[in-house]
């Protein structure tokens, strides 16, 4: 990996990017490395590339995969854990998960995490926020001393640029909600899962007026893609599904800051987001 895979952030805080890999349109997921007396990673990411895609970052800091103390993941999709087994195996640290993910994993979690603990690196200390909605346990990390969150896939403003909308699966009312609970803290830096899209130049680290700007942004794109759910679902009835997709994707197309093709056939992806949105009003479909 070249040293265009990472970035610091803040002192003791490195950002390392991993690509999800062919079919991905270029695609990386975020992995911090937060230093104290202790070396945390938050998220591991894709299998192919661990734990080569974290050396350049772990270099920057002077630490090896075997100074890896803690592995921690903000959620269960694939693209944030699948490098555990390679980083405990190479450095012996327990893995922490969200309770509600911990089914999600391939290798067990050592220790379950629940909104309010502290992660203690020695120096410095994380606090978990619930923040479910993209998945069950999404959890982000908030360090209050520096105004630190990191938030992973729970802030996604219009989403990655392969798929013009915020993705979540498991509910737009609780990832809303969640979004809602953020606004609530004292941020001055943000770092995202990927790099999301939003009325700025995508990237994965927001400082300052950009990272309040970018939390406000999500807040307006989540609602209006379950505005676009509800008023698909009012035009067309929950029978239909292909033409439910068809009218979400052109309800979605008419608002500022969505660049979904109306005619394109949605993702399964999106169709994921819009299956969430339609299981908060208690409708199912095929």
């Amino acid at each position: 990996m070249s040293d265009a895979s990472f970035q610091p952030v803040l002192p003791g805080v490195v950002l390392a990017q991993c690509p999800l890999g062919p079919g991905w349109g270029g695609v990386e997921a975020a992995m911090t490395l937060a230093q104290g007396e202790r070396l945390a990673v938050l998220d591991t990411g894709v299998r192919a590339y661990m734990p080569a895609a974290l050396e350049p970052a772990l270099a920057a800091l002077g630490r090896s995969v075997a100074d890896i103390a803690l592995i921690v993941n903000t959620h269960g999709h694939w693209d944030h854990i699948e490098g555990n087994a390679a980083l405990k195996a190479a450095s012996g640290a327990p893995i922490l998960c969200p309770a509600a993910d911990a089914a999600l994993l391939d290798t067990p979690p050592d220790r379950l995490l629940h909104d309010g603990d502290e992660i203690d690196l020695g120096g410095r200390t994380l606090r978990v926020v619930s923040t479910p909605g993209h998945s069950a346990g999404m959890a982000c990390l908030y360090e209050a001393q520096r105004r630190l969150l990191i938030v992973s896939d729970a802030v996604q403003g219009y989403g990655p640029g392969n798929t013009a909308v915020p993705l979540y699966f498991y509910s737009g009312d609780q990832y809303r909600a969640s979004l809602d609970r953020l606004l609530e803290l004292d941020l001055e830096t943000l770092i995202l899962g990927h790099a999301f899209a939003w009325s700025g130049p995508a990237r994965f680290v927001h400082h300052g007026d950009d990272a309040r700007r970018f939390l406000l942004e999500s807040i307006e794109a989540a609602a209006g893609t379950g505005q676009a759910a509800r008023a698909a679902l009012d035009a067309v009835g929950p029978s239909d599904w292909p033409a439910l997709q068809h009218a979400f994707a052109q309800a979605l197309a008419g608002r500022p800051g969505f660049v979904l093709d109306p005619t394109a056939q949605l993702s399964g992806l999106v169709q994921g987001v819009l299956r969430s949105e339609l299981r908060d009003l208690g409708v199912s479909v095929p």
